[in-house]
């Protein structure tokens, strides 16, 4: 391929370590396994990865290649409820707090039985004037988003549904996270319906 740019020395004596190509992809391949490991390490103790039997060391290979690392400061919004689901997340480091908006008062001592129905009906609109209450304190090894990996599960279509909570930085977070479909059409059937076992029960509780 040609070169993209032009360098151009700005000032006399300039000097430059030069890194001949084989020896630079060498030492890009070195650096690109040890990535490798850390990252099917660090998989190793997410809760949908932890059975070897169900997880292929070349579905995580695939994975790895699509996967994306951010670090969020603290009281940042990562996910919105109500945003269209798209990824699956891992929290490396730091925490975040799991809420969703509060229905006609629920969590703030009101019995259900004495909630007005047409209160609760009216939840959707009235959605962005509701308190929040908390869902779950999330730290490392903990996941979020997995709204989106049941949604591609199901064959939904547009997106499917809504992410049912927010998800803010407790403190300074760092994160990776993997498409959903990535992260499906990679894995085998055995991993997908565990998966979907697994996530389906934890929603339950939500």
């Amino acid at each position: 391929f040609p070169r993209y740019a032009t360098i151009t020395a700005t000032s006399d004596g300039a000097e430059l370590a030069v890194l001949e190509r084989t020896a630079y992809h060498r030492v890009l391949r070195s650096i690109q396994q040890r990535m490798l490991k850390k990252f099917t390490t660090f998989l190793s103790k997410i809760d949908p990865f932890v059975n070897k039997e169900l997880v292929a060391k070349e579905a995580l290979e695939k994975i790895f290649c699509d996967v994306w690392q951010v670090t969020f400061p603290k009281g940042k919004v990562i996910v919105k409820q109500g945003d269209p689901p798209g990824a699956l997340y891992m929290i490396v480091s730091g925490g975040c707090r799991m809420s969703r908006t509060n229905p006609a008062g629920w969590g703030k001592g009101t019995p259900k039985e004495k909630i007005d129905p047409g209160a609760v009906q009216a939840e959707e609109a009235a959605k962005a004037l509701l308190p929040h209450f908390k869902v779950a304190d999330l730290g490392p090894h903990d996941y979020f988003g997995d709204w989106a990996v049941l949604k591609v599960l199901e064959g939904s279509k547009k997106g499917g549904a809504p992410e049912p909570c927010t998800v803010v930085a407790t403190s300074r977070c760092e994160v990776v996270y993997v498409p959903a479909t990535s992260l499906i059409k990679q894995m085998g059937t055995k991993w997908v319906r565990a998966a979907r076992e697994m996530m389906e029960a934890r929603y339950q509780r939500y």
